[in-house]
């Protein structure tokens, strides 16, 4: 009919399901040979009555809506819910090669995730329930390619992700950060990484924990980050779904530590010749390093360069024959710094 196979909205907010089939030789450009509608609304029966159009058969292909051993041009229901089935009448095909275009609109407010079902391939294909999906099927010498109950249209629930509901991450007395986090709905999900950034922005891997129950339920997390950063933190949680989807939680932010800018040596007195000498919270760059006794005579003279916030470097005093009192001194390459101290050499 006119109806079923014409390509223009009914209206903006009625959900339909318009299937039109399209055939050919193989390569060449398909026609459209047939095609049916159905329109959904409370107000319609699922039984066949006068709100429905029967099928007028075609000499060539037909298809159709198939309820209550007849086939309609034009069927009116109620929406589909998980576990309903439209059959689709094939009938009068060629060995040719055919394509099914079927557009649904606001099929949303159904609820439920749509499917062609091909008896002859054993294939089910999904589709799209807001929008048009086209497959592509040949029809062989095989019998079973061209019988008439080939096609049918499945719905399945819905299967919701899962959802993150909550992040926190505090930094403990001891400075290592806890972070948890808690999912609701958890099902399909192949697992959570936990990402920690400096700025918010890039992210990078933290830890990777596999679901608890993957059943549906709701579940809780943590982790504690034994190495933080001492500047600021964010951190978040990136979910992925076993269809492949990623899902993203909000973004928690850790402040840096108030830590007194220090450089400090230990062990001192220095213990086999080997100290150890910390930044903490200075001025990133390069530093000059030497160590000299009380004649001015130079020891150890080396650089360091310091890259974060805490940062240790280790020298070896193996030149040193004499114990005693030497003096360290300390210079950053900016002017910033110009440390004076004393160390004990055993």
């Amino acid at each position: 009919s006119k109806l079923a196979s014409r390509t223009q909205r009914l209206n903006s907010e009625i959900p339909i399901i318009q299937t039109t089939l399209k055939g050919g030789t193989v390569g060449a450009a398909k026609i459209l040979l047939d095609g049916a509608l159905a329109i959904f609304g409370d107000e319609y029966s699922n039984e066949v009555n006068f709100d429905d159009a029967n099928k007028f058969i075609n000499e060539g292909v037909n298809t159709g809506f198939i309820r209550s051993g007849k086939i309609l041009a034009v069927e009116r229901r109620q929406l589909p819910t998980a576990a309903d089935t439209m059959h689709l009448n094939f009938s009068g095909a060629k060995q040719l090669s055919y394509t099914w275009s079927i557009n649904m609109e606001n099929m949303e407010q159904a609820g439920v995730e749509a499917w062609l079902w091909d008896k002859f391939l054993s294939t089910k294909t999904p589709l799209a329930i807001s929008g048009n999906t086209d497959i592509n099927f040949e029809v062989d010498n095989n019998a079973a390619s061209i019988a008439p109950d080939r096609f049918k249209i499945i719905f399945t629930k819905v299967i919701l992700p899962v959802k993150l509901i909550g992040i926190t991450a505090s930094r403990k007395t001891d400075k290592t950060i806890s972070v948890t986090w808690k999912v609701e709905n958890e099902i399909n999900v192949t697992n959570y990484t936990l990402e920690r950034s400096t700025d918010g922005t890039i992210f990078n891997s933290l830890s990777v924990k596999a679901p608890l129950y993957n059943n549906g339920v709701k579940a809780d997390y943590d982790y504690l980050d034994a190495n933080p950063l001492f500047t600021a933190s964010y951190y978040r949680i990136k979910a992925l779904n076993k269809d492949g989807k990623i899902q993203y939680s909000a973004k928690v932010k850790v402040e840096a530590l108030n830590l007194t800018p220090s450089i400090s040596v230990y062990p001192n007195p220095v213990i086999d010749k080997e100290m150890n000498l910390v930044f903490v919270n200075k001025p990133l760059g390069t530093y000059d390093i030497k160590i000299t006794n009380k004649l001015g005579q130079v020891f150890y003279n080396g650089e360091v360069n310091v890259s974060t916030v805490i940062f240790n470097k280790k020298i070896s005093l193996g030149n040193l024959k004499t114990a005693g009192i030497y003096q360290l001194t300390i210079r950053s390459r900016d002017g910033s710094t110009n440390s004076l101290r004393q160390i004990f050499v055993n």
